[in-house]
């Protein structure tokens, strides 16, 4: 099964991978689209404005840096409600307990 469908944005962008600096910036939380292939999850439709879904103005915080620095830039597509890209390797959850266990 692929989650994400055509014309959907990859998991994740590269923002200036060849970039000289001597580090690194990284946005886990920046989005709060989900693929199309995956609906609503169980969660209600107003929750995904909400910090549940992201950190809301993370992605722009990131980026503002980004021109700032000069730095390489990696960051997520797609909400933590789909997968939460910081999650201890050991987790048995990939996402936030907030998605419906029914689906």
């Amino acid at each position: 099964m692929t989650l994400i469908g055509p014309g959907e944005p990859p998991a994740f962008d590269i923002v200036a991978p060849d970039s000289p600096a001597p580090f690194l910036l990284l946005c886990d939380h920046a989005s709060n689209r989900v693929p199309a292939s995956i609906g609503d999850m169980g969660v209600p439709k107003e929750a995904f404005g909400l910090h549940v879904a992201w950190d809301i103005g993370a992605l722009d915080a990131a980026k503002h840096l980004q021109r700032r620095f000069g730095a390489t830039l990696v960051h997520t597509n797609y909400s933590r409600l789909v997968i939460d890209c910081n999650r201890d390797r050991k987790s048995t959850r990939l996402n936030s307990s907030h998605v419906s266990e029914s689906r």
